[in-house]
């Protein structure tokens, strides 16, 4: 399951590990946590962009998911919410897949990014993240097929 939360705004993606799919929400709240979650996968194959940061892979619907992401929030929401941040964060079951992922702004930017090795998680922390529309791309850095 993937889930985008705003709790400190948590948005979890919780995957699973042969083709991509482009899933879309809308994340908004005036006065408190709110969240969303999808499941997708599952992701096979080899990017191999672990640990380069910024440059990001370049992902194809046959082998990542995309998320794409609406953040509409009041305009005084982090004012009145100070503590409040926006995570994106990734699970899956085994950490013999390895998973990354990333999240770009409506240019292009990449505004965050987890991409750790040996995990089953990962967290993405993107702070106060303005209302606008991202992309969260799944990407699998090195990830086989299960049986």
């Amino acid at each position: 399951m993937r889930k985008l939360a705003f709790a400190g705004v948590l948005l979890c993606i919780a995957s699973a590990a042969t083709f991509g799919a482009t899933y879309s929400g809308t994340l908004t709240t005036s006065n408190g946590p709110a969240s969303i979650s999808w499941s997708g996968g599952p992701l096979t194959g080899t990017l191999g962009y672990e640990g380069l940061v910024g440059i990001g892979p370049t992902c194809t619907s046959t082998i990542c998911d995309f998320y794409n992401l609406t953040v509409s929030l009041p305009s005084n929401f982090y004012s009145a919410n100070p503590n409040f941040a926006v995570h994106v964060t990734l699970s899956w079951g085994t950490d013999l897949q390895d998973i990354d992922l990333y999240v770009y702004d409506a240019n292009g930017n990449l505004v965050g990014y987890s991409a750790n090795a040996a995990t089953t998680t990962e967290d993405a922390d993107l702070g106060q993240l303005p209302s606008g529309n991202y992309q969260i791309q799944v990407v699998p850095s090195s990830a086989v097929a299960l049986t």
